[in-house]
């Protein structure tokens, strides 16, 4: 290297011979021929020394341009080669937040899917119910109904025996008259008798109607709370499975938004990857 460099710098060994011919003392005339070969060749290498001292400054020039080129582009590399860490660790967190939320979203899929099952499940028993006391409210109305034909009877009943009575106590002298005091009072005891009987079976019966009217009344007020109650859960069940369904909806929507991003984020990834294999050739 340092023979070299002093051929580029014209301190060889050659170079100063020819230094000393060129600055030396006038040769014989003998020489003269050589000498003047001597001289084209110094001019020549002159020339050449020149070009060549030119080159190496203009290739040290180009080296030196290539060096901070190089380290520019290594500072871009190692810039790139950050950019390209954030983004895996960014896509690993957006891969790990998506495994969460399909997770999440499966699970809430499972709980709706179950919910669903068990609220048809519990309508279809509350419909049962339902059906079983509709039922139920039938047959007690039509007893009812029964109940009110046997009171419309007795009373009916009842009204014939008051006129019968009315008949038996409002006989006329004439038509009386062979009946003694004995066989009228006997008549009107047997009368009362049957009065208080028919009175008796009549305080029965009205007593039976309502019994019969308030287990009515008990009974459509218990269907009629029941009715409400259950409407009242099934609105709710409704609603909670509307709720439900809104939230599958949304977790949905995130999930498409979250995939959405994590493609943009691999497409960018992709695209820096891309940048810095070109970087690197």
């Amino acid at each position: 290297m340092s023979g070299k460099g002093d051929d580029e710098s014209g301190n060889s060994d050659k170079d100063w011979e020819i230094f000393d011919i060129l600055c030396g003392e006038e040769p014989p005339p003998s020489c003269n021929d050589h000498l003047a070969h001597s001289i084209d060749l110094a001019t020549t290498l002159r020339s050449e020394l020149a070009a060549s001292t030119y080159k190496r400054d203009r290739l040290m020039a180009e080296l030196a341009d290539v060096k901070s080129s190089l380290c520019a582009k290594e500072g871009e590399c190692e810039s790139l080669r950050a950019q390209g860490a954030r983004q895996s660790s960014l896509i690993s967190s957006l891969q790990q937040r998506l495994a969460a939320t399909e997770q999440r979203e499966k699970t809430l899929h499972s709980r709706s899917e179950t919910v669903v099952h068990t609220l048809n499940r519990d309508k279809g028993h509350l419909e049962e119910k339902i059906k079983e006391l509709g039922a139920k409210l039938h047959r007690v109305q039509c007893e009812l109904t029964k109940e009110e034909g046997l009171r419309d009877q007795a009373r009916c009943a009842l009204q014939d025996l008051i006129r019968r009575l009315c008949l038996v106590l409002g006989v006329d002298v004439c038509d009386g008259a062979h009946l003694t005091p004995d066989c009228v009072l006997s008549k009107a005891g047997e009368t009362v008798s049957e009065v208080q009987r028919l009175r008796a079976k009549l305080a029965g019966t009205c007593e039976n109607l309502t019994s019969a009217e308030s287990e009515l009344i008990s009974t459509k007020t218990t269907a009629s709370a029941e009715k409400a109650r259950l409407h009242t859960q099934i609105e709710g069940l409704q609603s909670l499975s509307q709720g439900l369904e809104g939230r599958c909806r949304q977790a949905e929507r995130d999930l498409q938004v979250t995939r959405d991003r994590l493609a943009e984020c691999e497409v960018t990834g992709d695209k820096l990857r891309g940048k810095h294999s070109e970087g690197v050739v």
